[in-house]
């Protein structure tokens, strides 16, 4: 009975000593279960993101070989392909930095979860090594694209500098021209061509040299220029009408009646204009 008594203690002892057993192996599968619930967790969205990164890369890759395409039709973008263009780049530098922010995120996670996945860490590795091969790759595309738009822009510029000559030219010639057509006329009495100072006292003409040249002299405002091509006749309306400049009579004729000139035709005008381009006629 004594012996009974003596191990009832020691029974009760055994039995806590596993009752604390069982509760440490209990806390320690939970904390198994916990840490295998988490590691699957992490393990999920590795596989979830590497997925997304793998549908981007793709994307991106698609995308690349349709602007390289387009680049690579002739010398020159056509101007309705430069918006899809730049809207694929744009698309482009989107994924690309979408992709470079869930290899970060992942490493990360990785390395506060404090395990030690080594096929993870080799993924990661992997992945971020196509990241910055791609990135060699975007910025080769990008390079021959501004290579292209600058040989675009040095045609044009050529182009630019060929029609400004060619314009320039145009407007040399034009001037020309509007010099050979361009004369002048004076019609006054010989009093009021005296005091314009058109005519001499001596009837002479004050400004027009040999070679039909104004003079510094020579009052520009009272002649009237005109178009050769153009006019066909003058009109006088005066009794008397005399030219003192050299005109070929040929080449014009005055009308009117015997007590009125009406006016001048010329009937030639290269012939009427070709010994002077200034006519001077003096009225009554």
């Amino acid at each position: 009975m004594k012996k009974l008594l003596y191990l009832i203690p020691v029974f009760l002892l055994f039995i806590g000593c596993n009752n604390k057993e069982v509760e440490k192996l209990k806390l320690e599968n939970q904390q198994l279960l916990t840490e295998t619930n988490s590691k699957d967790s992490i393990i999920n969205d590795f596989f979830g993101s590497f997925d997304q990164i793998e549908g981007n890369l793709s994307e991106i890759k698609a995308k690349e070989g349709v602007i390289s395409q387009s680049a690579s039709q002739n010398n020159e973008i056509k101007q309705d392909a430069r918006q899809k263009i730049n809207d694929d780049i744009q698309t482009i530098n989107d994924l690309m930095q979408k992709n470079k922010q869930a290899i970060a995120s992942l490493k990360n996670k990785l390395k506060s979860s404090n395990m030690k996945i080594k096929k993870l860490e080799e993924m990661l590795a992997r992945y971020e090594k196509q990241l910055q091969d791609k990135d060699v790759e975007i910025e080769q595309l990008k390079k021959k694209l501004l290579d292209l738009n600058f040989t675009v822009e040095t045609l044009n510029a050529s182009v630019d500098t060929l029609k400004r000559v060619n314009k320039a030219k145009e407007e040399i010639i034009s001037q020309k021209v509007d010099e050979m057509n361009t004369a002048y006329y004076a019609l006054g009495t010989e009093k009021e061509l005296k005091e314009n100072k058109v005519i001499s006292k001596s009837g002479g003409f004050i400004g027009i040299g040999r070679n039909q040249k104004v003079q510094q002299d020579f009052n520009t405002e009272y002649f009237k220029k005109i178009d050769i091509t153009k006019l066909t006749f003058i009109p006088i309306n005066a009794k008397k009408a005399k030219l003192l400049t050299s005109h070929p009579t040929s080449s014009y004729t005055l009308e009117g009646t015997d007590k009125k000139v009406e006016k001048l035709v010329i009937t030639n005008s290269k012939e009427f204009w070709k010994v002077s381009k200034y006519l001077i006629i003096v009225i009554d």
